[in-house]
């Protein structure tokens, strides 16, 4: 190459490296003005912020929003286009998820040059919305094929969801939990809104008419809805409809029941082979079946008693029937047995549960034991209602709203016939 060329060459490389941008590796720079560390709100309201974001060439975008623990963000954020490189801004973020329970979240403001993020923090303290009761959702009974129907004291019943077939129907805040019998899936919707989401389809061939999904329940210890299905599966979910518990029932046995305790989970199962129940111990993780032991009732609940106790309420010989049973030393004691009496549901408030049965509403406490709430008509199924402190029972076809420390009647309302299940929907 002739060194003219070379010399030019080089030239033009000389001249395009200094004609290239310089690589921005600078971020914006976010200072939060208001709200004040600390600052307390209220759901549902809308949170004021003043924020400065700089930067040293361009800014492209600010985002607000508030972030759990996990920096995930809780309900909406709000977002506004910039042009500059020095401004002020004020934003509005509205705060009107009430299914949040409140407490401690962070202010996380995020402004961009369109290469690099700034981002400034600040402590808030959201308080949650008043409890409010949203809906009483009502179930025909379980195998059969009907419409769950919304419920308003004011207004009385309008059709909600179906016909369809009926299983197990179940309420966590506004989450609605229903499954099909012999037929239809386990699916989850959120009462607030949103369509319904499968969480598992319905395995019963169509000529058994077996019920598929069983003992669909809520386990507050660790935040999951369980429930066992016909061909020996246990799954357990949140109330978002994500699953987060997947094992098996030992052969031949289907789970009734399902609780959880602080390393495993156990579960009332029935054997179909030999016409018996037994008391299934499932890895917490993995959720194998690692242990089982008889039981001598058929169970229609399982509650946490403290530390290893279990309590089973059930049904045995024509009685109502109620055991202890220790998981780690091992031993069953009777608590209690009404005969003449059938147990169908189980409504637990805190250390007191409230059993439905067909002499009435019974109450058991640690404490005091078995006792008599009230001792007429048959209920099928119990809710309580957070949002008011009462009860609503399905008795004799009538829903009526109960004081759960006396029993006394609040209000009572006829139904559409058929309806077996209620239950409370909230706002959280």
């Amino acid at each position: 190459m002739r060194p003219r060329t070379l010399l030019l060459l080089v030239l033009l490389v000389l001249a395009c490296t200094a004609c290239r941008k310089e690589e921005d590796k600078d971020p914006p720079v976010v200072r939060i003005l208001s709200p004040a560390e600390g600052f307390t709100l209220q759901v549902p309201d809308t949170l004021q912020l003043e924020v400065e974001v700089s930067d040293n060439e361009r800014l492209e975008v600010v985002t607000a929003a508030l972030t759990n623990s996990d920096g995930v963000p809780v309900g909406s954020s709000v977002t506004r286009a910039l042009q500059g490189t020095s401004l002020r801004v004020s934003l509005a973020l509205p705060v009107v998820d009430e299914t949040y329970p409140g407490g401690p979240l962070t202010l996380t403001v995020r402004a961009s040059d369109g290469t690099n993020d700034g981002r400034a923090f600040r402590q808030v303290n959201v308080l949650a919305a008043p409890l409010q009761r949203l809906a009483i959702l009502l179930a025909p009974a379980l195998g059969t094929t009907g419409t769950v129907y919304r419920f308003d004291p004011s207004t009385g019943a309008e059709p909600w969801y179906g016909p369809a077939s009926i299983g197990p129907l179940l309420a966590i805040g506004p989450n609605v939990f229903l499954a099909g019998s012999d037929e239809g899936p386990l699916q989850r919707r959120s009462f607030t809104g949103g369509a319904w989401s499968t969480l598992a389809i319905n395995g019963t061939p169509a000529t058994s008419e077996r019920p598929f999904f069983r003992g669909l329940s809520y386990a507050p210890f660790d935040d999951r809805i369980y429930v066992g299905m016909d061909d020996g599966r246990v799954a357990g979910y949140r109330p978002s409809g994500a699953q987060v518990f997947n094992g098996w029932s030992f052969p031949n046995t289907v789970s009734r029941a399902l609780l959880p305790l602080t390393d495993r989970v156990v579960s009332a199962a029935y054997d179909e082979v030999g016409n018996t129940w037994q008391l299934t111990e499932h890895a917490y993780v993995s959720g194998d079946a690692l242990t089982w032991r008889p039981m001598d009732h058929a169970c229609v609940a399982l509650r946490s008693g403290g530390g290893e106790r279990v309590l089973s309420f059930g049904n045995a010989g024509g009685a109502l029937v109620l055991r202890s049973i220790y998981m780690i030393q091992g031993g069953t004691i009777p608590e209690a047995s009404v005969p003449g009496t059938t147990l169908y549901a189980v409504c637990t408030v805190g250390s007191d549960h409230f059993l439905a049965t067909s002499s009435g509403i019974k109450r058991y406490r640690t404490t005091t034991g078995l006792s008599d709430l009230t001792t007429s008509g048959t209920v099928t199924s119990l809710a309580y209602d957070a949002a008011t402190g009462s009860l609503w029972a399905l008795e004799d076809g009538q829903l009526t709203q109960r004081s759960p420390s006396t029993g006394a009647a609040v209000g009572s309302w006829t139904v559409p016939a058929g309806m077996a299940q209620v239950e409370v929907v909230l706002n959280r």
